[in-house]
């Protein structure tokens, strides 16, 4: 019998674009230009067809074979290359379960790479669910199920279950999911019930939030919801904090961007591990296994959020020379301050990272900090060079540091130019960028090899020139439009002869260079990391680095040499490092950019890695003259590129062919070798496009993609998306994945003995800025130019700061507490969501109730000025901030009604209140941060846990070791390659640092600290002298904690003088505990929560020095004072700081014996006579705060300094017997 539920049909063909000519400037097609607009043949319409899978795929076989493939681009003359299309994922089946943008977009990622995707999608007669989905956005669905086949199918019913769960035990080798908590369970199609019928398969959820989070998992995870909940709309950047908004709305689905983007790496990296395990397998002759084993994985789209934003969150003791002027100007604003205008902080933005309005109106982005070629070829341009001199702008000297005299933290070169010099310097820029258009500039300051961008709306850039030329941007026969692929993978062939002759040849029928591809179960093993073997015959045991069951790090085994910069580029190996990869980073000797750039984004950006020092450039030619073979930089990259898989290089083509690091070089180095190279503007057709060769940044491609525009509210106020690395970190994951999907062809590919004598095979993976750019606004991306531009010039983000949401139930609303709160009852505007959504929200309160019929009226009346959405926001907005009314109880009270909502936090709220001792991708929470308390930077360190990707078998790197110092392995590693460092750290060929700190002024700001204290106390000299037992790291390894008996490695010392293992110490904390579980000394000790109370006590206990009340209100109890039973005679000054309180002995040479009977007076004149004028005012002070009671003046004095003594400033001053 036929069943009714299931329908077969094709994407419409109309939105495929037609095949070009052939390109006269040898630039490649687009990818999709020459596939087929059904990857099946299923007929095209709609067809009922029987529910099971083997009879709705019937005669369409898994494509396994590879002939036929098209030559992607023939070089120029004189360069004998030739690019093909690979397609990693071709002969696999993914299936695709969900809808809007999550799920569908991690399957057009996959389809991108040559997977033949399956969308299950629902009628529109299944349920409002549907009928939602289909309203919203309809042409951005189209485009995320273009080139898939789709089954529209009813699984509310059984019939449509049982076709669903037959076609993935039959053909799936991925399922993707992205339904709401407990719905895959309920239809029967979760990752155990799929497992269980095809062990093999890779399954991927891409939950909301962490499906083991009892506190969110239950929350309706609205993109909106995520944002809110994660701190996205509370920390706009620091522009919207210096003009006093607390909340802004952001119309890009950041979570589902970024989540695809992760998803897409896990189920590559995961299929590469598979394919790895069935050809050890096969080769060691062990039981035959088609599949190869599966994996479960979870993708929390919140978690993928947060480990994307990781540079918002980090938290470390930064040096005031690392913050800009309008960070500065933030601190200040804490302790009040009327709000900024939009000009105003304009002006606090640095001269070479700013905005500058053109002789055209629109507006150019130079982004040029931290670089001092970069600044000086940009006032070349702007023929700035003799009035830049004679303002008197030194250079920078940023790794000096702050100990030797007279050195410039500031000026050319450094991340910022400097007070003294910005506002001159900004006037004189201003002026010259009036004298060209915007896109004169943007040609200008390409050519000159400075990154720059003239801003664009989003339907600008789309149909710009090179968006279209470097395939970017697709467009069909009718005009409608939508992004290129996000990554991609070619091969390049170096061949003798005519090149046109040869691409011919190759792109025929015949079999003179034809790659097979075959099933993963019929691929040979080949070493990861040798010389390539003979046809099909493995050089080594592969089998050996797998295990019995292959559960190891998907990516064990793989070599990664990065030689990438700034944050997306070095990126790509940390996120490989974290798949399992070993990872070398390679920096010159002398660094280009600014510690700012090197060091603080690499905290993040160089996790996992080891670090050298090396010179690509020298060829060591004027020491082979003089006789001295002590080897040159160029030697030592060979050695390591020989023994490398993948080589990571974020620049241009030009610049490749300069460092001798091109496809055809690497192959004479590492014919395996594959070579990952990002950029900012580079698309699949390689090389095509004016802009494939210029520089740029996260923030140039924000502009040139209309990211800017779009969140500041037009060309006329554009304004830098609120976070750092908006688009690097997610470009960098996208690297990540293109590496993979590489690795993941080159394991499949089998080689012919018959191609062309002399030609040579390159595997190149490929992503860059632009292309990741336009995944964060893929749902803006699709459609004609013309509807896509009247939705922007019409859409509630064009009133830029003021934006709250797009229409009344999709909007933040600030309580009657000062909270805020956002509202996302409905995700399009009308409709029967809209009205449904309605009538839960009249239930929730009669104060709503009353708002929604007051909108009503408000619109019906004759003349009314508000259309009925503006109405109703307006009065909800009454309604929430009414007084006494809380943002808690509003939304509590809307999820009670079936509302999605949520309240708005800061990430820094998020952050504090999910720290964690380690992470738990099994068990833990959605958001984790850890902190490292002996991070290489010398203090401790906070940021994002690598949390995002949560496979349930396979173990992942996590966490990863710290960012080492710039060179800490140059010596080891190359060691490792049998050359000798000494010779070349000699010549300043290699070296093993580039400063004497980690970060460059880091370790002063820690000296000052007490240095300040001690200063301004002015009397008392202060020795430190660290006990031998806890200066000695010999004595320190030999301690174990009281309670556990192990190795207390990471410690924290009470002030009772005990040491506790961190966790002892943060478990005794949350069961309540108060005091050291040893002598019962009144303590806090939960490290985190000491951080955070030494922080606030230090604040008040400096307020209290300079005459405000007493610090350590109601604190006294946590601290409170030594027993006389054990601390009546040590004489010891207690410091304390989060994390490591460490016991000094103290030798005062101004200190004053206080009696408990001693008047003020009496002390006071004892102190004159020392010279102690700061200690009398202390003593004054706190015979105040005491009631003038000259019996108390010791306990007030001793409630006033140990607050501070928990922050290792204060002391315990046993000058009586009660003290």
């Amino acid at each position: 019998s036929l069943c009714p539920y299931v329908r077969v049909r094709s994407v419409r063909t109309s939105r495929l674009p037609r095949s070009p000519a052939p390109d006269p400037r040898w630039r490649p097609p687009h990818p999709m230009q020459s596939r087929r607009a059904t990857p099946t043949t299923l007929p095209l319409g709609p067809r009922v067809m029987s529910p099971a899978a083997s009879t709705l795929l019937a005669g369409t076989p898994r494509q396994r074979g590879n002939s036929g493939r098209r030559v992607l681009t023939a070089a120029p003359p004189g360069k004998p290359v030739v690019r093909f299309e690979a397609r990693p994922l071709e002969g696999i089946t993914v299936v695709e379960l969900g809808g809007y943008l999550a799920g569908p977009l991690v399957g057009l990622h996959l389809r991108h790479l040559g997977a033949h995707v399956v969308t299950v999608a629902r009628p529109t007669t299944a349920g409002p669910g549907s009928e939602w989905e289909s309203a919203w956005r309809p042409d951005t669905v189209a485009s995320l199920r273009e080139g898939k086949q789709v089954l529209e199918v009813d699984l509310r019913t059984p019939s449509g279950i049982a076709a669903v769960r037959s076609l993935i035990s039959e053909h799936a080798d991925v399922v993707i999911e992205n339904f709401r908590p407990g719905v895959a369970d309920r239809w029967g199609l979760d990752a155990c019930a799929c497992r269980k019928i095809r062990p093999g398969l890779i399954y991927l959820s891409l939950p909301g939030f962490a499906s083991t989070d009892a506190a969110l998992a239950h929350l309706p995870a609205w993109e909106a919801v995520i944002l809110a909940v994660a701190g996205v709309f509370r920390d706009m950047g620091v522009n919207r904090q210096l003009m006093g908004i607390p909340a802004s709305y952001s119309p890009l689905p950041l979570a589902s961007a970024y989540g695809s983007v992760w998803g897409a790496l896990a189920v590559v990296a995961a299929l590469y591990r598979r394919a790895r395990v069935v050809a050890a397998t096969a080769y060691k002759g062990g039981p035959s296994c088609p599949e190869g084993p599966g994996e479960t994985i979870e993708v929390p789209l919140a978690s993928a959020l947060l480990d994307t934003l990781v540079h918002n969150s980090i938290d470390f003791e930064c040096p005031e020379r690392y913050l800009s002027p309008r960070q500065r100007r933030v601190l200040q604003k804490c302790d009040g301050g009327a709000p900024m205008q939009y000009e105003d902080v304009e002006q606090l933005m640095d001269p070479f990272y700013n905005h500058y309005r053109c002789s055209d109106g629109r507006p150019f982005y130079l982004v040029a900090p931290a670089h001092l070629r970069h600044q000086q070829r940009a006032l070349a341009v702007l023929g700035l060079e003799d009035e830049v001199a004679a303002l008197g702008v030194p250079m920078a000297e940023p790794y000096v540091g702050s100990r030797i005299p007279g050195s410039n933290a500031h000026g050319l070169g450094a991340g910022q130019v400097g007070d003294a010099w910005a506002p001159a310097l900004h006037r004189l820029m201003r002026r010259a960028f009036l004298r060209r258009t915007a896109f004169e500039w943007e040609s200008l300051f390409g050519a000159a090899g400075v990154p720059g961008a003239a801003h664009r709306t989003t339907a600008e850039w789309l149909g710009s020139e090179h968006a279209r030329e470097a395939g970017l941007s697709v467009s069909d026969q009718y005009g409608n439009v939508q992004p290129g692929p996000a990554v991609w993978v070619f091969e390049e062939v170096a061949v003798e002869g005519k090149s046109d002759e040869v691409a011919s040849s190759l792109s025929s029928s015949g079999q003179e260079c034809q790659d097979e591809v075959l099933p993963a179960e019929k691929t040979a093993p080949v070493p990861l990391s040798s010389p390539p073997p003979s046809p099909l015959q493995p050089a080594t045991d592969a089998g050996d680095t797998l295990g019995a069951e292959g559960r190891q790090a998907w990516l064990e085994g793989v070599r990664v040499l990065d030689l990438a910069n700034v944050i997306a580029g070095p990126t790509i190996g940390s996120m490989l490092a974290r798949l399992g990869a070993e990872v070398v980073k390679v920096d010159a000797p002398t660094p280009m950019y600014a510690p700012e750039v090197t060091v603080v984004y690499g905290l993040a950006a160089n996790t996992g890695k080891r670090s050298v020092l090396l010179d690509l450039k020298d060829t060591g030619s004027a020491e082979e003259a003089r006789g001295e073979d002590s080897g040159s930089g160029k030697a030592a990259l060979a050695a390591l590129v020989a023994r490398s898989d993948v080589v990571v290089v974020n620049c241009t083509t030009e610049c490749l062919e300069r460092l001798g690091l091109s496809p055809a070089a690497l192959q004479k180095m590492n014919p395996r070798a594959i070579l990952v190279r990002f950029d900012a503007w580079g698309g699949p057709r390689e090389g095509g496009g004016a802009r494939a060769q210029h520089l740029g940044y996260d923030d140039n491609v924000q502009a040139a993609l209309g990211i800017m525009a779009r969140f500041g509210g037009g060309l006329g106020r554009v304004e830098e998306h609120a976070h750092v690395g908006t688009i690097d970190v997610i470009a960098g994951v996208g690297g990540a994945l293109a590496a993979a999907a590489a690795l993941l062809h080159r394991e499949r590919m089998v080689r012919h003995a018959g191609r062309p004598a002399g030609s040579t095979r390159s595997i190149v993976a490929r992503a860059s800025l632009a292309s990741l750019g336009q995944v964060l606004q893929f749902p803006f991306c699709c459609g004609s130019l013309a509807d896509l531009a009247e939705e922007e010039a019409t859409s509630a983000t064009a009133s830029g700061p003021e934006c709250r949401g797009e229409h009344a139930l999709l909007r933040c609303y600030q309580a009657g507490d000062g909270e805020w709160l956002m509202l996302a009852a409905s995700p399009v505007f009308g409709g029967r969501a809209y009205k449904d959504a309605l009538t839960k929200i009249e239930a929730v309160d009669p104060a709503l109730a009353e708002a929604v019929a007051f909108a009503f009226e408000a619109a019906e009346e004759p003349g009314a000025e508000q259309d009925f959405d503006a109405a109703l926001a307006s009065s909800l907005a009454r309604a929430f901030g009414e007084k006494g009314t809380h943002a808690n109880d509003w939304v509590n009270g809307l999820l009670a009604a079936g509302v999605p909502a949520a309240g708005l936090r800061s990430i820094s709220d998020v952050r504090e209140a999910h720290l964690c001792d380690s992470v738990d991708l099994l068990h833990g929470p959605t958001f984790q941060f850890l902190t490292e308390q002996a991070h290489p930077i010398g203090g401790p360190v906070t940021m994002f846990a690598p949390c995002a990707i949560r496979p349930r078998e396979s173990p992942l790197s996590v966490p990863l070791p710290p960012a080492p110092r710039y060179g800490q392995h140059t010596a080891e590693v190359l060691g490792e390659v049998g050359i000798d460092a000494a010779p070349l750290v000699a010549r300043g060929v290699a070296a093993t640092r580039w400063s004497e700190d980690y970060l460059p002024g880091y370790d002063a700001l820690r000296r000052a600290a007490p240095a300040e204290e001690a200063e301004a106390e002015g009397e008392t000299e202060v020795v430190l002298a660290l006990p031998a037992w806890v200066s000695s790291s010999e004595g320190r390894g030999r301690h174990r904690c009281p309670i556990c008996m192990e190795a207390a490695t990471r410690a924290v010392e009470l002030a009772c003088g005990h040491l506790l293992c961190r966790a002892c110490a943060t478990k005794c904390s949350a069961v309540g505990h108060g005091s050291c579980p040893v002598c019962r000394h009144p303590h806090l000790l939960d490290p985190v929560h000491l951080a955070d109370r030494s922080q606030k006590w230090r604040q008040s206990y400096m307020g209290w020095r300079s005459g405000q009340s007493s610090g350590a209100k109601g604190e006294v109890a946590s601290i409170g004072k030594p027993s006389s039973r054990s601390h009546a005679d040590d004489g010891g000054l207690i410091c304390a700081s989060a994390g490591l309180l460490a016991a000094f002995s103290v030798a005062t040479t101004s200190a004053v014996a206080m009696a408990p009977g001693a008047t003020p007076a009496e002390s006071s004149s004892k102190r004159e006579l020392l010279g102690t004028s700061r200690s009398s005012k202390v003593g004054e002070q706190s015979a105040v705060n005491s009631g003038g009671k000259g019996d108390s003046v010791v306990p007030a004095l001793l409630r006033s300094t140990r607050c501070c003594s928990m922050d290792g400033l204060a002391m315990y001053l046993h000058s009586s017997t009660e003290a």
